[in-house]
């Protein structure tokens, strides 16, 4: 199954073989399993400031989040034979009684192909997130700079039900209904499957009942298959709060052309994503001794590959409620190879 997203937003498209994906022909990320080295210079910094750079400490109970979990990522951009590095930290705290009273976050309902309605609650918790950087091999700034990025956080409010989505589960019952899929032999093309915040229209209930035939999806399994979407979205958002980070992450983005913008008005945003490509990651990748997936994912602007990418994800075991339970992420231009960005889990730690 292709799941197909739109803008991030309410509005969500999963779709089974659509031409923009089955044209790629790619070679599989090749993604490092192990943790690279900090530079020396952010190495120093962190340990001036008391910042926990190599220690992961996982707690597999059913625990709520607590406030003062944390967890730290290691960011490193590559632009050709240069690289630069920066560190975030991401601290899970409580809502304030102030922040109690506004809006709340509305919750969502989801119509498939197959008829069936599903309702997700939407629960606030707060995030604060800090960025810090960048460091290089040779030089970096000041610490007066660094100093103020770690003293000036990040505050998001985000929604604690898609922090607690279950990776784990999610591409357990991915491989099972992937071998459901081999066992028919079938390819995704074979069938269609639309989900969408609107009503589905007879004709593609019609055509899902393919989907139906071939994969036989249980209503639970159905409802999971939305969980790795739910938590790349609280992952993106908590991120690009951070307007340092955006920066970041444009620079190994295939960006729309001028005329693409002219032709189509706004840039339509779209993620997709089989979980047939759904495989465990590495034993023991990046120091995690729990079961760890990988999730290849697609972005494309205005219909043109903008981003190849794939997700490291696991079961957000606290202190990982606070990502989601997703510990890495590698991206690619999707075009000049050179331009890739590594996102690596470094530290996890519980309030003790």
């Amino acid at each position: 199954m292709l799941y197909k997203f739109i803008k991030f937003a309410v509005l969500i498209f999963f779709f089974i073989g659509t031409a923009e994906a089955q044209n790629i022909d790619e070679v599989p990320l090749k993604i490092p399993d192990s943790i690279i080295t900090p530079f020396p210079s952010l190495v120093e910094f962190a340990n001036k400031h008391d910042i926990a750079l190599n220690h992961i400490e996982i707690r597999d109970d059913d625990s709520k989040s607590e406030k003062g979990n944390c967890v730290n990522f290691l960011i490193t951009l590559y632009r050709g034979s240069s690289m630069q590095q920066w560190f975030t930290i991401i601290t899970q705290d409580i809502v304030t009684t102030e922040e109690s009273q506004l809006k709340p976050l509305p919750d969502e309902t989801v119509y498939t192909s197959t008829g069936r309605v599903f309702k997700f609650k939407n629960t606030k918790t707060a995030l604060n997130l800090k960025l810090i950087g960048p460091f290089t091999a040779s030089k970096s700034n000041s610490d007066k700079r660094y100093i103020k990025q770690l003293n000036n956080p990040y505050r998001v409010l985000i929604s604690q039900e898609k922090l607690n989505c279950d990776l784990e589960i999610y591409a357990e019952r991915s491989l099972v209904l992937a071998k459901r899929v081999e066992e028919a032999g079938a390819k995704e093309r074979d069938f269609f499957y639309i989900g969408s915040s609107n009503p589905i229209s007879e004709n593609d209930i019609e055509k899902g009942k393919s989907f139906i035939k071939i994969v036989h999806p249980t209503d639970e399994e159905e409802r999971i298959g939305f969980d790795f979407y739910f938590a790349l979205r609280s992952f993106y958002d908590a991120a690009m709060a951070i307007d340092e980070f955006k920066e970041i992450v444009y620079k190994v983005i295939n960006k729309p052309s001028i005329w693409s913008i002219i032709t189509n008005p706004g840039i339509s945003t779209n993620i997709n994503y089989y979980f047939t490509d759904v495989h465990p990651f590495k034993a023991g990748g990046f120091g995690i001794e729990f079961p760890v997936y990988e999730q290849p994912l697609r972005l494309f602007f205005n219909g043109k590959i903008a981003l190849r990418a794939s997700i490291i994800m696991t079961k957000p075991r606290s202190p990982l409620k606070a990502c989601a339970g997703i510990v890495g992420l590698y991206a690619e231009h999707p075009i000049d190879k050179d331009k890739r960005l590594l996102i690596q889990l470094i530290s996890a730690n519980i309030k003790s």
